[in-house]
Protein backbone atom coordinates (compact mmCIF):
# COMPACT_ATOMS: atom_id res chain seq x y z
CA UNK A 1 0.00 0.00 0.00
CA UNK A 2 2.67 2.21 0.81
CA UNK A 3 4.62 1.81 -2.55
CA UNK A 4 1.22 2.97 -4.34
CA UNK A 5 0.66 5.66 -2.18
CA UNK A 6 4.01 6.93 -2.79
CA UNK A 7 4.14 6.73 -6.80
CA UNK A 8 -0.21 8.25 -6.36
CA UNK A 9 1.97 11.03 -4.86
CA UNK A 10 5.14 11.18 -7.17
CA UNK A 11 2.31 11.54 -10.22
CA UNK A 12 1.03 14.38 -8.52
CA UNK A 13 -2.09 12.80 -8.14
CA UNK A 14 -3.46 15.20 -5.15
CA UNK A 15 -3.81 18.97 -4.29
CA UNK A 16 -5.99 19.42 -1.05
CA UNK A 17 -9.42 20.65 -1.38
CA UNK A 18 -10.74 22.56 1.43
CA UNK A 19 -14.20 22.42 0.44
CA UNK A 20 -15.74 21.11 -2.67
CA UNK A 21 -17.58 23.68 -4.89
CA UNK A 22 -20.77 24.17 -5.65
CA UNK A 23 -22.18 21.62 -8.36
CA UNK A 24 -19.36 19.59 -8.33
CA UNK A 25 -20.07 16.16 -8.15
CA UNK A 26 -18.03 14.08 -4.82
CA UNK A 27 -16.47 10.72 -5.63
CA UNK A 28 -15.01 9.47 -3.17
CA UNK A 29 -12.45 6.28 -3.42
CA UNK A 30 -11.28 3.04 -1.55
CA UNK A 31 -8.15 0.86 -1.44
CA UNK A 32 -9.05 -2.03 -3.57
CA UNK A 33 -6.70 -5.71 -2.61
CA UNK A 34 -6.07 -8.55 -5.18
CA UNK A 35 -3.55 -11.38 -5.25
CA UNK A 36 -1.75 -11.22 -8.79
CA UNK A 37 -1.44 -14.87 -10.10
CA UNK A 38 0.79 -16.20 -13.17
CA UNK A 39 -0.03 -17.59 -16.04
CA UNK A 40 -0.47 -20.93 -14.19
CA UNK A 41 -2.81 -19.47 -11.76
CA UNK A 42 0.38 -19.80 -8.99
CA UNK A 43 -0.02 -16.69 -6.78
CA UNK A 44 2.89 -14.70 -6.97
CA UNK A 45 2.45 -11.48 -4.94
CA UNK A 46 -0.19 -9.00 -3.52
CA UNK A 47 -1.71 -6.37 -4.91
CA UNK A 48 -3.43 -2.92 -4.21
CA UNK A 49 -4.88 -0.24 -5.84
CA UNK A 50 -6.81 2.99 -5.26
CA UNK A 51 -10.05 3.45 -6.91
CA UNK A 52 -12.49 5.60 -7.29
CA UNK A 53 -15.97 4.79 -7.18
CA UNK A 54 -17.02 5.32 -10.83
CA UNK A 55 -20.45 4.08 -10.56
CA UNK A 56 -20.91 7.44 -8.65
CA UNK A 57 -20.61 9.23 -12.09
CA UNK A 58 -23.13 11.23 -13.57
CA UNK A 59 -23.33 10.57 -17.77
CA UNK A 60 -22.81 14.13 -19.35
CA UNK A 61 -21.82 15.69 -16.29
CA UNK A 62 -18.66 13.81 -15.39
CA UNK A 63 -17.95 11.82 -18.20
CA UNK A 64 -19.41 11.51 -22.05
CA UNK A 65 -17.60 9.02 -23.83
CA UNK A 66 -16.19 6.01 -22.15
CA UNK A 67 -15.31 3.79 -24.87
CA UNK A 68 -11.94 2.27 -25.06
CA UNK A 69 -10.81 -0.27 -27.55
CA UNK A 70 -9.01 -3.11 -26.86
CA UNK A 71 -7.12 -5.42 -29.64
CA UNK A 72 -9.04 -8.19 -31.34
CA UNK A 73 -8.17 -11.38 -30.65
CA UNK A 74 -7.36 -12.26 -34.30
CA UNK A 75 -4.76 -9.38 -33.96
CA UNK A 76 -3.05 -11.30 -31.31
CA UNK A 77 -2.84 -14.55 -32.62
CA UNK A 78 -1.72 -12.78 -35.69
CA UNK A 79 1.16 -11.36 -33.97
CA UNK A 80 2.10 -15.11 -32.59
CA UNK A 81 2.07 -16.59 -35.88
CA UNK A 82 3.89 -13.83 -37.58
CA UNK A 83 6.55 -13.85 -34.18
CA UNK A 84 6.96 -17.62 -35.13
CA UNK A 85 7.39 -17.38 -38.94
CA UNK A 86 10.02 -14.79 -38.87
CA UNK A 87 11.54 -16.21 -35.25
CA UNK A 88 11.21 -12.42 -34.16
CA UNK A 89 11.20 -11.91 -29.76
CA UNK A 90 7.45 -11.83 -28.62
CA UNK A 91 7.60 -9.51 -25.12
CA UNK A 92 5.18 -8.17 -22.71
CA UNK A 93 5.22 -4.72 -21.99
CA UNK A 94 3.62 -3.66 -18.48
CA UNK A 95 3.13 0.40 -17.50
CA UNK A 96 2.84 0.55 -13.90
CA UNK A 97 -0.06 2.77 -12.90
CA UNK A 98 -0.55 3.33 -16.20
CA UNK A 99 -4.09 5.28 -15.49
CA UNK A 100 -2.50 7.53 -12.72
CA UNK A 101 -0.43 8.67 -15.80
CA UNK A 102 -3.50 10.20 -17.55
CA UNK A 103 -4.20 14.16 -17.11
CA UNK A 104 -7.54 14.98 -16.57
CA UNK A 105 -10.30 16.27 -19.44
CA UNK A 106 -12.61 17.28 -16.35
CA UNK A 107 -11.89 17.74 -12.74
CA UNK A 108 -13.17 14.72 -10.64
CA UNK A 109 -12.89 15.32 -6.95
CA UNK A 110 -12.82 13.30 -3.52
CA UNK A 111 -12.07 14.19 -0.33
CA UNK A 112 -9.00 16.22 -1.74
CA UNK A 113 -8.63 17.05 -5.65
CA UNK A 114 -7.05 14.50 -8.05
CA UNK A 115 -4.95 16.76 -11.15
CA UNK A 116 -4.71 12.67 -12.77
CA UNK A 117 -7.22 9.75 -13.19
CA UNK A 118 -7.01 7.05 -10.59
CA UNK A 119 -8.54 3.69 -11.73
CA UNK A 120 -12.44 3.63 -11.34
CA UNK A 121 -13.73 6.64 -13.26
CA UNK A 122 -15.64 5.15 -16.71
CA UNK A 123 -13.54 7.53 -18.68
CA UNK A 124 -9.71 6.75 -17.59
CA UNK A 125 -9.28 3.72 -19.92
CA UNK A 126 -10.00 5.90 -22.85
CA UNK A 127 -7.87 8.56 -21.56
CA UNK A 128 -5.24 6.19 -21.29
CA UNK A 129 -6.02 4.40 -24.48
CA UNK A 130 -4.94 8.22 -26.31
CA UNK A 131 -2.37 8.95 -24.53
CA UNK A 132 -0.15 5.84 -24.94
CA UNK A 133 -0.94 5.57 -28.91
CA UNK A 134 0.46 9.10 -29.22
CA UNK A 135 3.35 8.36 -27.45
CA UNK A 136 3.97 4.91 -29.56
CA UNK A 137 3.62 7.45 -32.70
CA UNK A 138 6.04 9.87 -32.03
CA UNK A 139 8.62 6.80 -31.07
CA UNK A 140 7.78 6.04 -35.05
CA UNK A 141 5.07 3.36 -35.02
CA UNK A 142 2.21 4.04 -37.62
CA UNK A 143 -1.34 3.35 -36.35
CA UNK A 144 -3.72 0.05 -38.27
CA UNK A 145 -6.69 1.19 -40.19
CA UNK A 146 -8.64 -1.91 -39.18
CA UNK A 147 -7.43 -2.33 -35.32
CA UNK A 148 -6.66 0.65 -33.71
CA UNK A 149 -4.72 -1.03 -30.80
CA UNK A 150 -2.15 -2.41 -33.45
CA UNK A 151 1.04 -0.25 -34.39
CA UNK A 152 3.64 -1.12 -37.02
CA UNK A 153 7.21 0.26 -36.93
CA UNK A 154 8.46 0.24 -40.46
CA UNK A 155 12.62 1.26 -41.23
CA UNK A 156 12.80 1.73 -44.90
CA UNK A 157 11.12 -1.39 -46.27
CA UNK A 158 11.38 -3.69 -43.44
CA UNK A 159 9.16 -4.19 -40.63
CA UNK A 160 11.14 -4.05 -37.37
CA UNK A 161 8.77 -4.39 -34.93
CA UNK A 162 4.96 -5.18 -34.25
CA UNK A 163 2.94 -3.41 -31.12
CA UNK A 164 -0.96 -4.83 -29.43
CA UNK A 165 -2.13 -2.52 -27.00
CA UNK A 166 -4.29 -4.11 -24.37
CA UNK A 167 -5.40 -1.42 -21.90
CA UNK A 168 -2.08 -1.40 -20.18
CA UNK A 169 -0.71 -3.97 -21.44
CA UNK A 170 1.80 -4.41 -24.26
CA UNK A 171 2.08 -7.10 -26.49
CA UNK A 172 5.50 -6.39 -28.79
CA UNK A 173 6.80 -8.83 -31.69
CA UNK A 174 9.76 -7.46 -33.01
CA UNK A 175 14.04 -7.36 -32.64
CA UNK A 176 15.27 -7.33 -29.37
CA UNK A 177 17.27 -3.76 -30.24
CA UNK A 178 13.60 -1.46 -31.20
CA UNK A 179 12.18 -3.44 -27.82
CA UNK A 180 14.39 -1.60 -25.89
CA UNK A 181 14.35 1.26 -27.69
CA UNK A 182 10.39 1.33 -27.11
CA UNK A 183 10.68 0.65 -23.16
CA UNK A 184 12.89 3.71 -23.01
CA UNK A 185 10.79 6.19 -24.62
CA UNK A 186 8.26 5.52 -23.45
CA UNK A 187 9.79 5.25 -20.31
CA UNK A 188 10.45 9.17 -20.51
CA UNK A 189 6.99 10.04 -19.72
CA UNK A 190 5.27 6.30 -18.88
CA UNK A 191 6.82 4.32 -16.20
CA UNK A 192 7.37 1.04 -18.55
CA UNK A 193 8.66 -2.60 -17.46
CA UNK A 194 9.56 -5.24 -20.06
CA UNK A 195 8.63 -8.59 -18.47
CA UNK A 196 10.19 -10.59 -20.70
CA UNK A 197 8.77 -13.27 -23.20
CA UNK A 198 4.96 -13.18 -22.94
CA UNK A 199 3.35 -16.35 -21.66
CA UNK A 200 -0.47 -15.88 -21.68
CA UNK A 201 -2.63 -13.89 -23.72
CA UNK A 202 -6.12 -13.69 -24.30
CA UNK A 203 -6.54 -16.35 -21.22
CA UNK A 204 -4.92 -18.99 -23.50
CA UNK A 205 -1.24 -19.82 -22.68
CA UNK A 206 1.08 -19.46 -25.62
CA UNK A 207 3.77 -21.83 -26.86
CA UNK A 208 6.02 -19.93 -29.64
CA UNK A 209 7.43 -22.55 -31.79
CA UNK A 210 10.38 -20.83 -33.85
CA UNK A 211 12.10 -18.97 -31.05
CA UNK A 212 15.56 -20.45 -29.93
CA UNK A 213 14.51 -20.87 -26.13
CA UNK A 214 11.09 -22.86 -27.08
CA UNK A 215 12.59 -26.42 -27.38
CA UNK A 216 14.79 -25.96 -24.33
CA UNK A 217 11.99 -24.95 -21.97
CA UNK A 218 9.58 -28.07 -23.59
CA UNK A 219 12.40 -30.14 -22.90
CA UNK A 220 12.86 -28.46 -19.14
CA UNK A 221 8.66 -28.83 -18.34
CA UNK A 222 8.67 -32.87 -20.15
CA UNK A 223 11.75 -33.90 -17.71
CA UNK A 224 10.13 -32.65 -14.88
CA UNK A 225 7.04 -34.35 -15.63
CA UNK A 226 8.63 -37.28 -15.52
CA UNK A 227 10.55 -37.04 -12.91
CA UNK A 228 7.79 -36.37 -10.46
CA UNK A 229 6.05 -39.74 -12.21
CA UNK A 230 9.11 -41.35 -10.41
CA UNK A 231 12.07 -41.44 -12.98
CA UNK A 232 15.65 -40.60 -12.62
CA UNK A 233 17.71 -38.26 -15.02
CA UNK A 234 20.88 -40.05 -16.06
CA UNK A 235 23.80 -37.79 -15.73
CA UNK A 236 25.22 -39.36 -18.80
CA UNK A 237 22.69 -38.09 -20.93
CA UNK A 238 19.59 -35.58 -19.88
CA UNK A 239 17.20 -36.95 -22.33
CA UNK A 240 17.74 -40.53 -20.96
CA UNK A 241 15.46 -41.52 -17.63
CA UNK A 242 15.20 -44.71 -15.74
CA UNK A 243 12.15 -45.97 -13.67
CA UNK A 244 13.59 -48.28 -10.89
CA UNK A 245 11.84 -49.88 -8.23
CA UNK A 246 14.11 -51.69 -5.55
CA UNK A 247 16.58 -53.27 -7.84
CA UNK A 248 14.95 -54.03 -10.40
CA UNK A 249 14.64 -51.06 -13.72
CA UNK A 250 10.75 -51.30 -14.58
CA UNK A 251 11.27 -48.98 -17.87
CA UNK A 252 13.52 -46.47 -19.46
CA UNK A 253 12.64 -43.33 -21.68
CA UNK A 254 14.72 -41.14 -24.17
CA UNK A 255 13.27 -38.03 -25.14
CA UNK A 256 13.93 -36.17 -28.67
CA UNK A 257 12.15 -33.13 -28.17
CA UNK A 258 8.64 -33.47 -28.37
CA UNK A 259 9.03 -37.37 -29.04
CA UNK A 260 9.68 -40.01 -25.89
CA UNK A 261 10.80 -43.48 -27.01
CA UNK A 262 9.84 -46.06 -23.97
CA UNK A 263 11.29 -49.68 -23.32
CA UNK A 264 9.73 -51.48 -20.23
CA UNK A 265 6.94 -52.83 -18.31
CA UNK A 266 3.16 -52.36 -20.26
CA UNK A 267 1.52 -50.99 -16.97
CA UNK A 268 4.46 -48.34 -16.38
CA UNK A 269 3.42 -47.03 -20.39
CA UNK A 270 -0.06 -46.63 -19.25
CA UNK A 271 0.81 -44.75 -15.93
CA UNK A 272 3.68 -42.28 -17.82
CA UNK A 273 0.92 -41.95 -20.89
CA UNK A 274 -1.62 -41.04 -18.18
CA UNK A 275 0.41 -38.82 -16.04
CA UNK A 276 2.05 -37.07 -19.32
CA UNK A 277 -2.04 -36.45 -20.40
CA UNK A 278 -1.32 -37.75 -23.97
CA UNK A 279 -4.19 -36.76 -25.30
CA UNK A 280 -5.27 -34.01 -27.50
CA UNK A 281 -6.61 -31.77 -24.30
CA UNK A 282 -5.98 -28.47 -26.01
CA UNK A 283 -6.72 -29.66 -29.36
CA UNK A 284 -10.27 -30.15 -28.09
CA UNK A 285 -10.35 -27.40 -25.98
CA UNK A 286 -9.74 -24.98 -28.67
CA UNK A 287 -12.35 -26.21 -30.95
CA UNK A 288 -14.86 -26.14 -28.07
CA UNK A 289 -13.95 -22.20 -27.66
CA UNK A 290 -14.29 -21.71 -31.15
CA UNK A 291 -17.92 -23.10 -31.30
CA UNK A 292 -18.86 -21.47 -28.15
CA UNK A 293 -17.88 -18.33 -29.93
CA UNK A 294 -19.57 -19.00 -32.99
CA UNK A 295 -22.81 -20.84 -32.72
CA UNK A 296 -23.24 -23.04 -29.27
CA UNK A 297 -23.06 -19.90 -26.78
CA UNK A 298 -24.83 -22.13 -23.89
CA UNK A 299 -21.57 -24.18 -23.51
CA UNK A 300 -19.61 -21.06 -22.83
CA UNK A 301 -19.46 -21.97 -18.69
CA UNK A 302 -18.73 -25.40 -18.87
CA UNK A 303 -15.78 -24.91 -21.52
CA UNK A 304 -13.92 -22.00 -19.48
CA UNK A 305 -13.95 -24.54 -16.64
CA UNK A 306 -12.62 -27.11 -18.21
CA UNK A 307 -10.07 -24.48 -20.23
CA UNK A 308 -8.12 -23.39 -17.16
CA UNK A 309 -6.78 -26.71 -16.92
CA UNK A 310 -5.12 -26.19 -20.24
CA UNK A 311 -1.56 -26.16 -18.89
CA UNK A 312 -1.48 -29.36 -16.90
CA UNK A 313 -4.74 -31.38 -17.77
CA UNK A 314 -5.75 -34.46 -16.14
CA UNK A 315 -7.74 -37.90 -16.74
CA UNK A 316 -11.02 -36.20 -14.83
CA UNK A 317 -10.57 -33.02 -17.07
CA UNK A 318 -10.18 -35.17 -20.20
CA UNK A 319 -13.64 -36.62 -19.15
CA UNK A 320 -15.23 -33.60 -18.54
CA UNK A 321 -14.30 -32.07 -21.97
CA UNK A 322 -15.67 -35.65 -23.53
CA UNK A 323 -19.02 -34.58 -21.95
CA UNK A 324 -19.16 -31.10 -23.49
CA UNK A 325 -18.56 -32.91 -26.81
CA UNK A 326 -21.42 -35.55 -25.90
CA UNK A 327 -24.03 -32.82 -25.03
CA UNK A 328 -23.11 -31.13 -28.39
CA UNK A 329 -23.94 -34.41 -30.60
CA UNK A 330 -26.98 -34.89 -28.37
CA UNK A 331 -28.46 -31.23 -29.02
CA UNK A 332 -27.03 -30.66 -32.76
CA UNK A 333 -30.81 -30.96 -33.73
CA UNK A 334 -31.94 -27.80 -32.04
CA UNK A 335 -32.42 -24.98 -34.23
CA UNK A 336 -29.63 -22.41 -34.57
CA UNK A 337 -29.92 -18.54 -33.33
CA UNK A 338 -27.87 -15.70 -34.32
CA UNK A 339 -28.68 -12.30 -33.26
CA UNK A 340 -26.71 -8.77 -34.20
CA UNK A 341 -28.38 -5.68 -33.10
CA UNK A 342 -32.39 -6.19 -32.71
CA UNK A 343 -32.30 -8.06 -35.64
CA UNK A 344 -32.89 -11.93 -35.08
CA UNK A 345 -31.90 -14.44 -37.43
CA UNK A 346 -33.09 -18.09 -37.01
CA UNK A 347 -31.65 -20.88 -39.01
CA UNK A 348 -34.13 -23.69 -39.24
CA UNK A 349 -31.40 -25.85 -41.67
CA UNK A 350 -27.96 -26.90 -41.68
CA UNK A 351 -27.62 -25.07 -45.32
CA UNK A 352 -28.63 -22.03 -43.73
CA UNK A 353 -26.47 -22.21 -40.64
CA UNK A 354 -23.50 -22.84 -42.98
CA UNK A 355 -24.16 -20.63 -45.35
CA UNK A 356 -24.26 -17.37 -42.26
CA UNK A 357 -21.19 -19.25 -40.93
CA UNK A 358 -19.29 -18.96 -44.36
CA UNK A 359 -20.11 -15.43 -44.45
CA UNK A 360 -18.17 -14.78 -40.79
CA UNK A 361 -15.77 -16.46 -41.68
CA UNK A 362 -15.34 -14.45 -45.19
CA UNK A 363 -15.58 -11.57 -42.99
CA UNK A 364 -12.50 -12.72 -40.50
CA UNK A 365 -10.60 -13.42 -43.29
CA UNK A 366 -10.99 -10.06 -45.12
CA UNK A 367 -9.86 -8.24 -42.02
CA UNK A 368 -7.27 -10.97 -41.51
CA UNK A 369 -6.21 -10.00 -44.95
CA UNK A 370 -6.43 -6.36 -44.65
CA UNK A 371 -4.11 -6.65 -41.11
CA UNK A 372 -1.64 -8.99 -43.18
CA UNK A 373 -1.07 -6.00 -45.68
CA UNK A 374 -0.67 -3.79 -42.75
CA UNK A 375 1.84 -5.47 -41.07
CA UNK A 376 3.70 -6.85 -44.37
CA UNK A 377 3.49 -4.36 -46.68
CA UNK A 378 6.28 -5.78 -48.70
CA UNK A 379 4.70 -9.21 -49.70
CA UNK A 380 2.17 -10.28 -52.05
CA UNK A 381 -1.19 -11.86 -50.71
CA UNK A 382 -3.52 -14.22 -52.48
CA UNK A 383 -6.96 -13.92 -53.08
CA UNK A 384 -9.14 -15.28 -50.14
CA UNK A 385 -10.15 -19.25 -50.87
CA UNK A 386 -13.49 -20.13 -49.34
CA UNK A 387 -14.18 -24.22 -49.08
CA UNK A 388 -17.98 -24.89 -49.03
CA UNK A 389 -19.33 -28.54 -49.19
CA UNK A 390 -23.00 -28.03 -48.51
CA UNK A 391 -24.30 -27.52 -52.01
CA UNK A 392 -27.29 -25.55 -50.17
CA UNK A 393 -25.33 -23.24 -48.78
CA UNK A 394 -23.30 -22.95 -51.94
CA UNK A 395 -26.38 -22.13 -53.99
CA UNK A 396 -26.68 -19.80 -51.62
CA UNK A 397 -24.15 -17.82 -52.07
CA UNK A 398 -24.34 -17.68 -55.59
CA UNK A 399 -27.81 -16.33 -55.20
CA UNK A 400 -28.45 -19.80 -57.44
CA UNK A 401 -32.08 -19.85 -54.95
Amino acid sequence: MSAEFEGLFRAGTFALAVKAPIGYNVIDARWVYKWKADETGKIVKAKVRLGAKGFKQKHGVDYRETFSPTAIAASIRLLVALACKYNLEFLHFDIEQAFVQSELDQEERSSVSTRVYLYGPRQASRTFHKRLVSDLKTTGFEQSLSDPCVLLFIMGDEVMGMVATNVDDILYAGIERLAEMVVEALGDSLSTKNLGEERSSVSTRVYLYGPRQASRTFHKRLVSDLKTTGFEQSLSDPCVLLFIMGDEVMGMVATNVDDILYAGIERLAEMVVEALGDVPFREVVGSLIWIANKTRPDISNAVRAVARHSHEPKKIHWKAAQKILNYLLETAHQTLKYKQDDTQCVSLSTSEAEYIMMGDGVMEALFVNGMLEFLRPCEKLGKIQVLEDNEGAIALAEKLV
